[in-house]
């Protein structure tokens, strides 16, 4: 009974913090009942008959569809048969165009299969791998208001391509996805599985009324026309049985295209097919993209901390080399076939991996109802309650203490004398693992280690450190995660708190989860708004290193901070207004952010200095000292 009620308790408290922390309602988890018209449950009794099952489905995946439309294969009967279709979802799943990408996977962060020779036929897409995952909320349609349980969408994404199916109109592209919606379908948000089929880039009016027009949102996701195949009503699969899906999506010249789904909570692959010409992608098919991501619309699908999944791409294009783990989509246009849907994981190593099935896998983890906090550009601020402030201080610094055993440390160096600074080092405690993230090096507990793109390594207590392009992440499976994102000289960091208890955090990043309106010194002494430069300066200092506990590459540097605060009123108006059209034509749309980014793209003198403010969190609460 006292664990029972303890468990109790546990929940209340997540769901408090989960709607402390993000501005929408949350709708409860209910059971729901798996199964549709047409479609057998598993019935097996035995493992002879689980194993038989296995081989029907591995047949079936590989039989030919009879020609186009909805279709189902009835254990034992090894034949396609025709089912009733429905209409999928009349919503976008754009392409992300945004040159900036964010600390979590989508919207142009992804690992991407590219095949280095001949054009992709088919894919088949896994989570061999799921640990930790019990929730899983996210948006339905456009509303971005509540969140439901098991709302997701799974989605193989095609480069972008040139396609006759343009009709001569210009900057005009091709790009198909294969997408299963777990609540979508309609009538009565049902799963179901279809393709989307997209113009990149052409104007209004569409081709035709089979085509809907999406204007995009500038400098996130891209304009064009688009249309989907009739639908095939599957299952709705719970999140906890992700590793039991199969999407198989299928791109012939002299065939039709299809996507398959298996699971093991059916026994009937279910299919949807249409003609190979919409847009001939299986012509040009070289790289693709698979994920969980929010059900359209840009959104994002959010899961519980302590996840950690492992992902898999198997191509088929008549070769046994091993296709390249990419961190850039290739194709036609900008954002070449990546989603601007999301999820709230980092992503970890990718590998590739040769022979009879071609693949890459990789790992992602993390997640939590906690937003994450981070230190970004000349440095600027964000705590897990949504507190933002400007800490333009150099020297050594505590960004992070929670227990039992995390801490993350950060040097901040002038750039440009005597203006701000920036974080140029990271020094990270998980559990017994230290890691240093140097201006030129990494040290692995303390020994120099070379770490190439897609690498990982694993240290003692399940923590591994894994190379992405310039983002170093370091994670455990209690769903912490750090994530180091070199941008030339600057590294900007995002923390991700699993399981750690939220009332343990001190540091910089250390308000509490629910008061965004205070800042607390190492002593405890909590300092509210408003709150003197004077006061500022002496909460900066109580968060200083020594060199005795430093987790940093060498030497502590001495502290300074400017004798005021800079703001964006110290810039000249000529400053500010080009810096302002540079921070706009990022998408930076929030006002406290794009405020931030005008001061960084004018003191960093860097344009690129915009791109880290494309995807940051959103401030609830600004804390500066007074004037």
């Amino acid at each position: 009974m006292i664990s029972l009620i303890w468990l109790f308790r546990f929940s209340i408290f997540i769901v408090v913090v989960f709607q402390l922390a993000y501005p929408f309602n949350i709708v409860a988890k209910a059971q729901t009942a798996v199964g549709t018209a047409g479609v057998s449950k598993i019935q097996h009794s035995d493992e002879a008959a689980a194993v038989k099952l296995g081989k029907f489905k591995t047949l079936m995946v590989h039989t030919k569809l009879p020609g186009s439309g909805c279709f189902a294969a009835h254990y034992p009967l090894t034949k396609w048969q025709k089912v009733k279709c429905v209409e999928a979802p009349n919503q976008p799943y754009p392409l992300a165009i945004s040159k900036a990408k964010p600390a979590y996977v989508g919207n142009g962060s992804d690992w991407f299969s590219t095949v280095t020779s001949g054009v992709i036929s088919s894919v088949t897409a896994s989570f061999p791998t799921e640990n930790g995952v019990t929730d899983e909320y996210g948006f339905r349609g456009a509303n971005s208001a509540t969140v439901y349980p098991n709302t997701y969408s799974l989605q193989i994404n095609s480069n972008t391509f040139t396609t006759t199916a343009c009709g001569g109109a210009m900057s005009c592209y091709g790009w198909q996805q294969f997408i299963f919606t777990n609540s979508g379908c309609v009538p009565g948000l049902q799963a179901c599985i279809f393709m989307q089929y997209w113009l990149i880039g052409h104007g209004e009016p569409c081709p035709s009324s089979s085509w809907n027009y999406y204007p995009g949102q500038p400098g996130i996701s891209a304009s064009g026309c688009y249309m989907n195949s009739k639908a095939t009503v599957v299952p709705s699969q719970p999140i906890t049985n992700l590793n039991a899906i199969n999407l198989i999506g299928t791109a012939q010249s002299s065939a039709l295209d299809s996507l398959i789904m298996t699971s093991n909570n059916i026994n009937t692959p279910l299919a949807t097919s249409g003609p190979s010409n919409t847009l001939g992608l299986g012509q040009d098919w070289k790289s693709s993209e698979f994920n969980i991501f929010g059900d359209c619309c840009s959104s994002e699908a959010y899961f519980n901390p302590g996840v950690n999944l492992s992902v898999r791409i198997a191509e088929t294009n008549g070769s046994t080399s091993a296709p390249q783990c990419v961190v850039t989509a290739s194709g036609s246009t900008a954002g070449g076939g990546a989603t601007a849907e999301t999820n709230n994981l980092a992503l970890g190593a990718c590998s590739a991996n040769g022979g009879a099935s071609p693949n890459i896998t990789f790992l992602e983890t993390g997640g939590g109802h906690l937003p994450k906090g981070v230190s970004i550009g000349d440095t600027h601020l964000t705590t897990f309650a949504r507190s933002h402030y400007d800490f333009q201080a150099s020297g050594d610094f505590e960004l992070l203490e929670a227990d039992p055993d995390l801490e993350v440390q950060v040097r901040q160096q002038p750039v440009n004398p005597p203006s701000v600074s920036v974080n140029t080092e990271v020094g990270i405690k998980m559990g017994s693992a230290r890691v240093a993230i140097c201006e030129n090096s990494v040290l692995l507990n303390g020994a120099l280690t070379q770490m190439t793109d897609g690498n990982g390594i694993m240290l003692s207590g399940n923590v591994l450190v894994s190379r992405r392009g310039p983002i170093y992440t370091i994670s455990r499976p209690s769903g912490d995660v750090v994530q180091a994102a070199r941008a030339g000289d600057i590294i900007n960091l995002t923390v991700n708190l699993g399981a750690t208890n939220p009332s343990t955090i001190r540091g910089l990043l250390g308000s509490s989860v629910d008061d965004s309106h205070s800042l607390v010194m190492r002593n405890g002494h909590v300092l509210k708004t408003p709150f003197t430069y004077s006061q500022f300066q002496q909460y900066a200092e109580s968060w200083r290193i020594d060199k005795k506990n430093s987790l940093l590459c060498d030497a502590p540097i001495g502290f300074s901070m400017p004798p005021k605060a800079i703001n964006v009123s110290d810039l000249s108006p000529p400053e500010q207004e080009h810096a302002r059209s540079i921070c706009q034509q990022a998408a930076v749309s929030n006002k406290e952010l794009l405020k931030d980014c005008i001061l960084d793209v004018s003191l960093l003198r860097s344009n690129n200095a915009a791109d880290v403010f494309v995807f940051a969190p959103v401030p609830k609460q600004m804390l500066a000292p007074s004037p």
